[in-house]
C-alpha cells in the first residue's frame, strides 16, 4: 500500500491505495480516505539531542520503549516544521487538536495515523534496518544516523524480549 495525493479544487487530499493483481495486470484501488494534506515548510533544524535536552541519547533510549521514542521523533519533526501546537499523537493516532484525521507532507513522506500505526507495529524479524528506514522515510521523519541506529537496536532488543509462541507436540 502507498499514499496517493489528489488535487481537488486546488487543495490536496490523501488516499491509501492498494495494488491488486488481475488477469489483465496490476490494478490500483483506493482503500481509504486519509484526509486533507498540509505541506508546511521546515522552520527549524533542532536535533534529537537538543530535543531531549540534557539527557544523552543512549540513556534516553534505555529508559524508554520503542513506541515512546517514535512518538518523540514525531514531536521533534512537528516542532521543526512549526506544527507542535497544532497536532498530536496519542497511541498510534495522529490528529488535529480538534480531533480530525490529518495528513502532513514533510520531507519525502506523509505523516498520518496510518503511517504512525505501521511504524508502531514494526517488527525486526527478517529486517536488517532497511524496512525501518523505509517506514520512517514514508512517514516523513528525518532521523539522524546515530539516532536511527539506536532506534533499530531498541526495536531488536524489544523483539527479542517478546515471548515466542509455545510449541506443544
Amino acid at each position: 500500500m502507498f499514499i496517493r495525493t489528489k488535487k481537488i479544487y486546488g487543495q490536496d487530499y490523501a488516499y491509501l491505495v492498494k495494488n491488486t493483481w488481475t488477469g489483465g495486470g496490476a490494478r490500483q484501488k483506493v482503500a481509504k480516505y486519509l484526509g486533507k494534506v498540509h505541506r508546511p515548510e521546515k522552520v527549524r533544524n533542532r536535533t534529537f539531542q537538543e530535543h531531549i535536552s540534557g539527557q544523552g541519547p543512549e540513556d534516553y533510549f534505555n529508559s524508554r520503549e520503542f513506541k515512546e521514542i517514535l512518538n518523540e521523533l514525531i514531536k521533534l519533526e512537528l516542532h521543526n516544521h512549526g506544527l507542535d501546537d497544532q497536532y498530536y499523537v496519542v497511541g498510534s493516532e495522529f490528529k488535529t487538536l480538534s480531533g480530525k484525521d490529518i495528513v502532513v507532507a514533510m520531507n519525502t513522506g506523509h505523516l498520518c495515523t496510518d503511517t504512525v500505526k505501521v511504524l508502531h507495529d514494526y517488527k525486526t524479524e527478517n529486517d536488517d534496518g532497511f524496512m525501518l528506514a523505509s517506514l520512517i522515510t514514508a512517514a516523513g521523519l528525518n532521523v539522524e544516523q546515530e539516532i536511527f541506529v539506536l532506534l533499530f537496536e531498541k526495536a531488536k532488543a524489544e523483539s527479542a524480549q517478546q515471548p515466542k509462541g509455545e510449541f506443544y507436540y
